[in-house]
């Protein structure tokens, strides 16, 4: 999955305003998408990502980035576009504003970055930059994560979306109007629906191949 076509669907789900039926239709198509083109780990990827997570619980990794290491990264994005900002404006600028992600958004608009984002830029890719971020540890870890998460705003940044999304996701707080039992329910709904289709006619037996659905099964 493209990682602009990440953003998009996240701004479609957030323009259906808490619905949450047409939310978990739009979900359940996505994931069809990716079941049908074999992309499981797009879907690992975005189990975690809606969920604010980055593996299971029992593994122990967490991005706990807080606040103000966030806006400590905001404040040098920002001011390296131009528009000098230290990270206490930063969040007097959020808290008047209310959103982090719109307000970086406003302050950052595509027309003041440099190159063109890579069409090829991947979902997979863009989460494992996050899980990066949380293996971050020890001695100098907190001045290697600020440049870390510079380095991934800037490559969202001529993403539509990119920034909006990235920084909220940083602070793990989505805020599209989607939860993750919406989710779920929606990747149930389309792996039942994969077992559901009607076999179609056999033929003459020959040398094995493909099995069609339920290789889906086995995976």
């Amino acid at each position: 999955m493209l990682l602009r076509e990440w953003f998009e669907l996240l701004a479609e789900i957030e323009a259906l305003d808490g619905k949450r039926s047409a939310i978990g239709e739009r979900i359940a198509r996505m994931f069809a998408e990716r079941v049908d083109a074999s992309a499981l780990d797009d879907i690992m990827c975005a189990l975690h990502l809606f969920d604010n997570s980055l593996a299971p619980p029992e593994d122990g990794i967490e991005l706990g980035l807080g606040e103000a290491l966030v806006n400590k990264a905001l404040a040098r994005f920002v001011s390296e576009l131009g528009r000098p900002i230290d990270s206490k404006q930063v969040k007097d600028a959020i808290k008047a504003h209310g959103d982090t992600g719109e307000w970086v958004e406003a302050m950052c608009p595509v027309g003041l970055v440099g190159p063109a984002a890579s069409e090829e830029a991947t979902l997979e890719s863009y989460f494992r930059e996050f899980v990066g971020l949380a293996h971050m540890k020890g001695a100098g870890s907190q001045e290697q994560k600020v440049v870390a998460m510079i380095r991934l705003l800037r490559r969202v940044h001529p993403i539509k979306g990119g920034l909006k999304y990235t920084a909220r996701s940083l602070l793990c707080k989505l805020r599209i109007g989607v939860t993750i039992k919406t989710v779920i329910a929606s990747l149930a709904t389309t792996i039942a629906s994969r077992h559901s289709r009607p076999e179609g006619p056999k033929g003459p037996a020959g040398p094995a191949g493909p099995k069609g659905p339920k290789a889906v099964k086995a995976a």
